[in-house]
């Protein structure tokens, strides 16, 4: 079990992904509270130093960029009746101290979150001031070596690659888990040559691979 300690503040800071103002069409749609994973839930096969280099960060800032582009994507998913929304730095940072993690054996078995800690009169609280229906939480994001064959000049030809995988939950407002889902594989189905090339882990292509997921999530809601 670990504890969610961190939001990625540095993220926030950076106004390219500073959340868009709700717009009147907007108003009417179901709300759903967006509970990025954090520092602790995430884990990498891939040196750091391949993906920094890849998306020309330090390696240090590969977390805060892969989770702040996910929570791009998810700010930016349309849809004729749902749009995710976050906490704010202040909200986030109590909200988290009161959020843990395990494995659940339970169908589907995953890695799960666990909201014991987190009372009734606060939770209830924060869907009310956020005007939410739901949270998605994601528990776990690992990325994994992998291998991908690509036609080149005629010749397959095998590139290094990775799969991103995530486990999350879907939380309603009785605090029950709606959805739930484990090894969870976010890759684009079809890869072009460039994405093939950086293995995957350029973040322009993981901004189309969160943007699906952002959509098969919806579909669950």
């Amino acid at each position: 079990m670990k504890f969610f300690v961190t939001y990625f503040l540095i993220l926030l800071s950076i106004s390219l992904f500073a959340q868009q103002e709700m717009l009147a069409s907007d108003v009417k749609k179901k709300k759903v509270i967006l509970i990025p994973y954090s520092r602790f839930e995430f884990h990498s096969s891939v040196d750091l130093e391949t993906i920094a280099s890849i998306n020309e960060v330090k390696p240090n800032d590969v977390y805060g960029l892969y989770a702040s582009t996910l929570q791009n994507a998810f700010w930016n998913f349309k849809h004729d009746s749902i749009m995710f929304i976050t906490l704010s730095e202040e909200d986030f940072s109590v909200f988290s101290k009161r959020v843990f993690y395990e494995y659940q054996k339970e169908k589907p078995p995953h890695y799960a979150v666990d909201l014991s800690r987190l009372d009734n009169t606060y939770f209830n609280s924060i869907l009310t001031k956020y005007d939410a229906q739901e949270f998605v939480f994601i528990n776990l994001y690992q990325i994994k070596k992998a291998k991908k064959t690509a036609p080149v000049a005629g010749k397959k030809t095998s590139y290094k690659y990775s799969n991103h995988i995530i486990h999350f939950d879907v939380i309603g407002k009785d605090r029950k888990q709606i959805y739930g889902e484990g090894n969870f594989y976010v890759n684009l189905e079809n890869p072009d040559v460039v994405d093939i090339k950086t293995m995957h882990l350029k973040k322009e292509t993981l901004l189309k691979a969160y943007t699906k997921l952002a959509s098969y999530i919806a579909e669950k809601l």
